[in-house]
């Protein structure tokens, strides 16, 4: 098997040179390449990795383009998408993961944070992984000054914290975070990827009812690693940008409340998630209450698959 690690990127390039540094440094590289894709950042990102090739859009896409993307420049097995602030700590990640692919040809998709059961809401019931809670200042030369403001500063919290600590195994799941999936590239070329467009929010949900609805298996696999989220988002002025023009052009709004003003009968719904909403103030807001409607209308209301 051969695996490509893809990784989208909107400035934050401390923080991606940090991913970069922990996942090859004392890695066998031969066993792995990184696709990073420069999602529209201010200066172009550049790097002197050997095994780090980079792509460059001009202007921000947002999140869930990266799986097409992903499979149009690579011919790997297996496609490990992974965000920017997300950290692997298991230098022998890569093995482990093709043997579990290796040893299960129904696995189509598997991550290192997930749950073994949906809600009516959409929303993650058994929630497992392998966080470590580590503090990414730790792996600084104790001597040397930490820069202040920089956006990886940050504190994480265990596994325990969110659900059960799965370190060291392999568990069947329902659904992953978007921070870490990884495909079978069978399994990821079979999912009919051009029919969702939202930018943001909602798209892990939706990869993997996809996946159930095509009878692969999805997993957690016990790995330990870190997610410093939410780094770009809050980072960039861009993505609102991008977010408001997709609002506009996709739903004919030029004000957030005005999705409300439009979908007051489902807000209104005591059996929807989104009851009880009375305000909107952002464009990140509106693509995420887009993406639940679109997802549970489909996937809820119209195909039951969740709750499950």
């Amino acid at each position: 098997m051969k695996t490509t690690v893809v990784i989208s990127a909107l400035n934050q390039f401390d923080l991606l040179r940090e991913n970069l540094s922990t996942l090859t440094k004392d890695a066998d590289t031969s066993k792995f390449d990184i696709l990073v894709v420069d999602n529209g950042s201010d200066e172009p990102f550049t790097c002197d990795i050997p095994n780090v090739k980079v792509i460059r859009f001009e202007e921000p896409f947002g999140s869930y383009p990266i799986f097409k993307i992903g499979l149009e420049n690579s011919d790997s097995d297996v496609l490990a998408f992974i965000h920017s602030d997300f950290f692997l700590w298991d230098k022998k990640w890569v093995e482990k993961v093709e043997q579990a692919f290796n040893d299960n040809a129904k696995l189509g998709l598997v991550g290192m944070i997930g749950a073994s059961g949906w809600g009516s809401n959409g929303g993650r019931i058994g929630t497992m992984g392998s966080f470590q809670g580590m503090e990414l200042r730790k792996y600084y030369d104790a001597n040397e000054e930490w820069p202040e403001g920089k956006a990886f500063c940050w504190t994480g919290s265990p596994a325990s914290a969110h659900g059960e600590d799965v370190t060291g195994q392999l568990r069947k799941a329902c659904q992953l975070d978007g921070c870490s999936m990884i495909f079978r590239r069978s399994c990821l070329e079979s999912l009919p990827l051009d029919t969702w467009n939202i930018p943001h929010h909602w798209y892990d949900r939706l990869l993997c009812a996809w996946c159930i609805e095509r009878d692969w298996e999805i997993g957690v696999i016990g790995i330990p690693c870190d997610h410093f989220s939410g780094q770009t988002v809050n980072g960039s002025k861009t993505y609102d940008k991008m977010a408001k023009e997709w609002c506009a052009n996709n739903l004919g709004i030029t004000e957030p409340s005005q999705w409300l003003d439009k979908h007051r009968e489902w807000v209104n719904n005591p059996t929807n998630p989104d009851c009880g909403i009375c305000e909107l103030i952002n464009w990140d807001q509106v693509l995420y209450h887009e993406g639940q409607l679109r997802f549970m209308k489909e996937f809820r209301d119209i195909k039951h698959l969740i709750p499950r």
